[in-house]
């Protein structure tokens, strides 16, 4: 669950957060904020959950983990209590370990070379619209070489048959 801070709004900074998929590779959630908090994250592991699970009752994601830097942000009781609510546990990569989040760090690769590195917008809001359509066209036609060239969509669809 990382993030991507760039100066890329009217000479203001802002962040990418989203949620990726260890398994598929999909990106569950993504979402623009001027200020990474812990309840930024909260809001967006929970539309993570509510993507991924259909709801966020209690217990909903039970065996989950999420997998996160050593941020403080993490591992403040207002971001783990309501994780814990939700069946959530938190793995921590280790220090200097840049294999420990390469789905994330690839996912960043790809926004920032086919999106955030391209154009400037004008306000949250209009790179937040642009961020929710770039994640839903990632899901349908981004392709994994480790999934036979197949988009995460694809892939969640060939993981449900297969039980």
């Amino acid at each position: 669950m990382p993030s991507t801070g760039f100066d890329s709004i009217s000479g203001s900074r802002a962040a990418v957060l989203f949620a990726v998929d260890h398994c598929t590779g999909e990106c569950l959630a993504i979402a623009v904020v001027p200020e990474e908090t812990p309840a930024t994250w909260l809001a967006l592991v929970r539309a993570a959950v509510e993507c991924a699970f259909g709801s966020q009752q209690a217990n909903v994601a039970q065996g989950l983990r999420i997998r996160c830097d050593n941020l403080p942000a993490y591992r403040d009781k207002r971001f783990c209590g309501p994780l814990e609510r939700l069946g959530i546990r938190t793995s921590y990569i280790a220090p200097l370990n840049p294999r420990g989040n390469g789905m994330a760090e690839r996912f960043v690769r790809t926004l920032r070379d086919n999106r955030l590195a391209v154009r400037y917008w004008q306000t949250l809001e209009e790179l937040a619209r642009e961020m929710a359509a770039y994640r839903l066209l990632y899901n349908e036609q981004y392709l994994l070489q480790r999934w036979g060239y197949r988009s995460p969509m694809q892939v969640r669809e060939l993981l449900k048959k297969a039980g």
